[in-house]
C-alpha cells in the first residue's frame, strides 16, 4: 500500500465510531485486552501516551474482503470509570460494522471474565465522534514520495497534528492552521493558545499570517476567534468526558412520551427467521411493543420503501437482492452489514459425480430435468432463471417454498437420489447433510454476500434509540445456525431465539 493510498482511506473512507464506559479495571487492563484481542487476528498494534490515558493504533488488510482496516482506539480515565472510543475507518463499507462490532464483542467477553469489572453503558455515538475529534487528531504523514509503500501491518502513525481552527469550520479568508505536536493536546491548551488578540498576534505570525490582510479588517478574524472561543468552552462544559450511557437521557427528553413499538418486515428464508425473531426479543428485553410481518421479498422492499415497516434484517446484497435495491433503494437506509459470508447458488448431494453448472446437460435424466427452487419472486429464482439462460439449461425452475425445497432435499437424500435445488449459506441444510455447490464460472449467482440490515427512511429521526439498537445488531454464522438448527429439530422459532439470547447475553446488552 503507499502512502497516498493509505492518506486517502483515512480521509475519505468509511467511518464508524464507537464507545464503552467500564467500571473495575484500568486502562493497562483494557490494554492489554485490546493486545491480546487484535494479535489474535494478526492487527499490529501501536499505542501512544496522552494525559490520563492511551491511544492506540491499528491496521489491517484483510485478503479475502480486498478491504484495508484502520482504527484508532482512545482509553482515558475519567472519574474511576475507563472510558474506550473507537473509530474505524475502511475503504469497503459494507465490512466495518462486522470489523468493529467483533472486535467490541471480543473485549466485552474479556471484561466478563473479570470478577471485578462490568460494562456499564454505550458512549453516545456523536460524543464519540466528538471525543476523538479533539483529542486524536489526524496523523501527518511528511515525505516527498507518496508512492513510497508502507506495511500496513507495522506502525504507520508517527505523530499527531493538532487543528487550530474546528475542521468542521469554515471561515472565509483564514488559513489552515496547523501545530504539529509530539503527542496529542487538549482543548483548553488550544483555548489558552489564542485567548487574547495579542497572543493569537504572535501565534500568526509565526505561522506566516498577519492580522491585516492586503488592507482588510481584522474584525472578521477577531469574531471569528471570539466565536472558536465560546464554542470551545461550550463544547468542553458540555463534553467534560462525563461517563454517559446509552440510555441517559436529559429531563426533557424524558418528559416526552417516547413511542415504543417496532414493525420488522422479513422473508421467510430459515436464516431471516431466525434473525427477525432474534431482534424481536431484544427489542422487547428493551421495552419495545414488537410486531414481525411475513412477506415475500418484492412486497418487504415496496413496504419499506413506503414506510410500512420501520426495519428489516433480510436483505441479501450485493446480489441477490440487488434489483430491489436498484428499484427501491433511494426510498430507504442501508443501516448495516448484519452477517457476513453468505453465499447463493445450486446445490447438491456430495454424492452427485458432477461439480459444475456447465456439466448438469449431461445429466439432465439423473435430475429429472427439474431444479427445484423457492418461493417464486425470491431474488435466488431470478438468479436462476439467469442461470438456465447463460448455460442454456434443458431444465425446468419448480417454484415451492423454503420449507418443500428442504423437504424434496431430504426425501431424495434419504433415498439416495440425485436432486438440484436453490441453496444459500448459511442454512442448517449444510449441518444436516453432505452437500456442495455446483461451481458457477460465469458468476451468474455473484461471489461472496452479505445480508444487511435495512430501515425506513426517517427512522432514525423518529426513534434514534431503536435505530442505533438495530445498527449496533451483529452476529456470525455460527450464531444464525444454532438457532436455525434448534428451529429444524422441533423449537418454535420464538423459543430458539429466546434460548440464544439467554446464552448471548454479552452480545444482546451490547446491541442494547
Amino acid at each position: 500500500m503507499s502512502t497516498s493510498k493509505f492518506l486517502e482511506i483515512f480521509s475519505t473512507g468509511t467511518s464508524v465510531d464507537k464507545g464503552l464506559n467500564i467500571d473495575g479495571i484500568g486502562i493497562d487492563k483494557i490494554r492489554s485486552m485490546f493486545m491480546e484481542t487484535c494479535n489474535n487476528r494478526l492487527y499490529q498494534v501501536a499505542e501512544r501516551n496522552i494525559e490520563d490515558g492511551k491511544i492506540l493504533y491499528l491496521s489491517s488488510e484483510s485478503i479475502g474482503e480486498k478491504a484495508t482496516y484502520l482504527l484508532t482506539v482512545l482509553i482515558k480515565e475519567n472519574s474511576g470509570i475507563t472510558q474506550v472510543m473507537l473509530r474505524a475507518v475502511s475503504d469497503k463499507e459494507h465490512g466495518l460494522h462486522g470489523f468493529v462490532n467483533e472486535i467490541i464483542t471480543e473485549i466485552q467477553h474479556l471484561i466478563s471474565t473479570q470478577n471485578s469489572a462490568k460494562e456499564i453503558g454505550h458512549i453516545k455515538n456523536e460524543q464519540v465522534i466528538n471525543i476523538i475529534d479533539s483529542v486524536v487528531q489526524r496523523s501527518n504523514f511528511e515525505t516527498r514520495d507518496n508512492k513510497k509503500n508502507i506495511n500496513v501491518e507495522e506502525s504507520i502513525i508517527q505523530s499527531s497534528s493538532f487543528t487550530g481552527l474546528p475542521s468542521k469550520s469554515n471561515f472565509s479568508g483564514m488559513e489552515d492552521i496547523s501545530l504539529h505536536m509530539d503527542k496529542p493536546v487538549k482543548n483548553e491548551d488550544n483555548i489558552n493558545a489564542l485567548s487574547s488578540q495579542k497572543e493569537y498576534a504572535n501565534y500568526s505570525s509565526k505561522r506566516g499570517l498577519s492580522l491585516k490582510d492586503s488592507g482588510k479588517s481584522i474584525i472578521p478574524y477577531i469574531g471569528a476567534i471570539g466565536l472558536i472561543l465560546v464554542s470551545s468552552i461550550v463544547f468542553i462544559s458540555f463534553m467534560g468526558f462525563e461517563p454517559v450511557s446509552d440510555v441517559d437521557v436529559s429531563s426533557n427528553l424524558m418528559a416526552q412520551e417516547k413511542d415504543m413499538s417496532a414493525t420488522i418486515g422479513y422473508v421467510t428464508w430459515d436464516g431471516e427467521v431466525a434473525s427477525t425473531n432474534v431482534m424481536k426479543q431484544v427489542l422487547e428485553q428493551a421495552g419495545y411493543d414488537v410486531e414481525i410481518i411475513a412477506v415475500d421479498a418484492g412486497p418487504l422492499y415496496q413496504g419499506l420503501a413506503q414506510g410500512q415497516f420501520d426495519f428489516t434484517t433480510s436483505a441479501w446484497l450485493p446480489h441477490t437482492h440487488g434489483h430491489y435495491m436498484d428499484q427501491y433503494g433511494d426510498n430507504f437506509v442501508e443501516v448495516s452489514t448484519n452477517l457476513e459470508g453468505c453465499k447463493i447458488g445450486l446445490v447438491v448431494p456430495q454424492y452427485v459425480t458432477i461439480d459444475s453448472i456447465e456439466e448438469m446437460n449431461d445429466v439432465v435424466d439423473e435430475f429429472d430435468g427439474r431444479i427445484v427452487g423457492i418461493e417464486p419472486g425470491a431474488g435466488i429464482m431470478t438468479a436462476t432463471e439467469n442461470a438456465i439462460d447463460v448455460y442454456d439449461l434443458e431444465y425446468e425452475l419448480v417454484a415451492s417454498s423454503s420449507a418443500g425445497m428442504a423437504a424434496e432435499l431430504r426425501t431424495a437424500v434419504a433415498n439416495d437420489e440425485w436432486v438440484v435445488v436453490t441453496g444459500w449459506s448459511p442454512h442448517w441444510k449444510f449441518d444436516r447433510w453432505e452437500l456442495k455447490y455446483l461451481e458457477d464460472p460465469e458468476l451468474v449467482y455473484g461471489e461472496e454476500e452479505y445480508v444487511a440490515t435495512l430501515a425506513r427512511a426517517g427512522l432514525q429521526e423518529d426513534k434514534p434509540e431503536l435505530y442505533d439498537i438495530i445498527s449496533r445488531f451483529y452476529w456470525t454464522q455460527d450464531d444464525i445456525q444454532s438457532v436455525m438448527m434448534d428451529i429444524e429439530e422441533g423449537m418454535a422459532p420464538e423459543d430458539a431465539a429466546a434460548k440464544w439470547v439467554r446464552e448471548n447475553s454479552h452480545k444482546v446488552n451490547r446491541w442494547i
